[in-house]
């Protein structure tokens, strides 16, 4: 009985992939008819997808993008990326300078991978991110500023005056002052528990060493607690080192770790522009062409549900 449902399991298993490879050999030799039977059409979508592109290049200005990477110590990367995309950088810059500005914005970085290192940044608008997947993937306090610039030697000038102007918001000023005060606020604390630990480690050590044999056995059973003032001496020269570490290093309200570079290539280059349009062109193309190839089936379909 047992053999006799084994082999029907077998057979149905064979029987399911033989219909999986069926279908897939049929359909992948029907669009393979589809493309040869229409490979003129393709053609023409693809030299009509260059043409727009040589149009497009020759029609645009030639711009270059350069990004800085940055992490605030203040508020949130939130309240970055709005601030830099409200920021109404027009009145930053003379006439000259703005005609060579395309646009300044900020993207959060993605942490694909969860390792809390990021891997790219994100693209579009992030006002229009609706995904939680993306959103959980975002960096915390991590940000890019991009800059699309005709004139690349705006670079440094643009630096300065977006972190100007993020720096000098006073909620900005107030929340790292606040961090520095309490920073240095710890430092004479910690020292004070590590040289009262090192006191009291001291003083029981020498207390147990002045006791009878009896005693001595004590202090071996008592070893553990020994060992706890070392862990916990560890652990404060750690707070302390990372507080020193912070206020030498990070006592700005942001942190730049990639700053803006010279760009040497062309965002807008011949060779961008036609790896988008031939692929939008033949997408699109693919769609037109597959729609008029079924023109029949569809007609027969809309009349059917009018009925």
């Amino acid at each position: 009985m047992t053999d006799e449902k084994n082999s029907s399991q077998e057979i149905d298993l064979i029987e399911l992939f033989a219909n999986i490879w069926n279908w897939i050999s049929y359909n992948f030799k029907s669009l393979l008819y589809f493309s040869l039977r229409n490979a003129g059409l393709f053609m023409i979508a693809g030299a009509l997808s260059v043409v727009f592109a040589i149009v497009a290049y020759k029609s645009s200005t030639p711009f270059y993008k350069s990004e800085l990477l940055a992490l605030s110590h203040t508020i949130s990367n939130n309240e970055v990326i709005q601030s830099v995309n409200n920021w109404n950088y027009q009145k930053e810059f003379s006439e000259a300078d703005l005609k060579n500005i395309k646009n300044i914005s900020a993207q959060y970085l993605l942490d694909l991978n969860n390792d809390g290192i990021w891997d790219i940044v994100e693209e579009g608008k992030v006002e229009n991110v609706r995904d939680t997947a993306i959103m959980n993937k975002r960096i915390y306090g991590a940000f890019c500023i991009s800059a699309e610039l005709y004139d690349t030697s705006l670079v440094s000038i643009i630096r300065t005056k977006v972190f100007n102007y993020l720096e000098n918001k006073k909620r900005v000023v107030d929340i790292n002052n606040i961090r520095i005060q309490q920073r240095k606020a710890m430092l004479p604390k910690l020292q004070k528990e590590i040289n009262d630990l090192d006191s009291l480690k001291y003083l029981q050590y020498f207390e147990e060493r002045s006791k009878n044999g009896k005693a001595q056995d004590l202090m071996i059973l008592n070893e553990k607690e020994l060992k706890l003032f070392h862990n916990d001496l560890i652990r404060l020269y750690s707070q302390q080192q990372k507080i020193e570490k912070e206020l030498f290093l990070s006592s700005d309200p942001f942190e730049i770790f990639q700053d803006f570079t010279l760009p040497r290539f062309q965002e807008n280059s011949l060779t961008h522009l036609l790896i988008i349009y031939i692929k939008s062109g033949l997408l699109l193309g693919f769609l037109i062409i597959l729609l008029w190839d079924r023109r029949a089936v569809i007609k027969k379909l809309i009349k059917d549900s009018r009925q």
